[in-house]
């Protein structure tokens, strides 16, 4: 009976190496086999289509501005969307302008009354020249 169990012990000894290799050859396969398919996934899902999953697109943008400076009381476009040389983007509150324009405009006639004084005065002044020329 000895020799049975012997005999037994060595064909398991023998046959452990032979098992450790194909276990170690099979986690080798699989791991081999896991890098390609989550290296397939990511290469499918990594940038080749275009995905807007975080609202952000790559296009050339660029900031607009205006001349002046007022506040913006309607916005014509969305965003994102495509805009073309010309278009309306943004309407300004017109009511600071016009009120500019009106103070202009009252200085403006302030200053062309100030000038027509200033003619009547000169013209005056001529003829108290004429008149003091006559008395001399």
């Amino acid at each position: 009976m000895d020799a049975v169990v012997e005999s037994r012990r060595e064909a398991l000894k023998a046959e452990t190496p032979n098992r450790r290799r194909l276990v170690g050859r099979v986690l080798m396969l699989a791991g081999v086999a896991a890098v390609i398919v989550g290296g397939t996934y990511f290469w499918l899902q990594g940038g080749r289509y275009v995905s807007t999953d975080d609202a952000l697109v790559d296009a050339n943008k660029l900031m607009v501005s205006t001349d002046v400076s007022g506040i913006v009381t309607d916005v014509a476009v969305k965003e994102g969307q495509r805009v073309h040389k010309g278009d309306v983007l943004f309407r300004l509150d017109p009511k600071p302008f016009q009120i500019a324009l009106d103070a202009a405009q009252s200085k403006m006639a302030e200053s062309a009354l100030t000038i027509k004084s200033m003619e009547q005065d000169y013209q005056r002044m001529l003829s108290d020249i004429q008149a003091q020329r006559a008395q001399v």
